[in-house]
């Protein structure tokens, strides 16, 4: 085990002794936690199911996902279906952290077997393309450990 394991390990037995927190108050709470993500985790993906016959518009850009299009000031981008199908997720979520597992699995739901760190480059092409929004912010935005998320508003057509 790492060191930085072990630190983290001795500082939740500590903080858990401090505050009379038993094993099985402990267990709870991280099975409460995970029933909670996991919850969160469907709700992206009807969420991504509503959108699969909608037209968006998000600043510039316009995605038709009926027909699995996207433009950025009326100009057709070039996007890879694994790539459109991470665009979908993250528009139809628009504002909340999805993390990169909740990528991967859509991508493996899909057919496309892909690692962690081509997630990595696959969403970073897409957040080129689609650049930033009129007002100069980025529309793909990557919070570190934690996932992507668009930052923009979306209007449904």
């Amino acid at each position: 085990m790492s060191k930085t394991m072990d630190n983290k390990i001795n500082l939740l037995g500590n903080f858990c002794m401090e505050n009379h927190i038993s094993m099985t108050e402990l267990q709870k709470l991280v099975k409460d936690r995970e029933e909670k993500r996991t919850s969160s985790n469907e709700d992206h993906f009807e969420n991504f199911k509503a959108f699969e016959n909608k037209t968006i518009r998000s600043g510039d850009i316009k995605i038709d996902f009926e027909k699995k299009l996207a433009y950025k000031d009326k100009k057709l981008l070039n996007v890879h279906e694994h790539e459109f199908l991470i665009l979908q997720m993250l528009v139809a979520n628009q504002k909340e952290v999805i993390s990169d597992i909740e990528l991967l699995d859509l991508l493996r739901m899909y057919h496309h077997e892909v690692t962690r760190e081509s997630l990595i480059v696959y969403a970073s092409r897409i957040s080129k393309m689609v650049g930033t929004s009129p007002i100069e912010e980025k529309y793909i935005r990557r919070m570190q450990k934690r996932g992507y998320y668009w930052s923009f508003s979306v209007t449904k057509k």
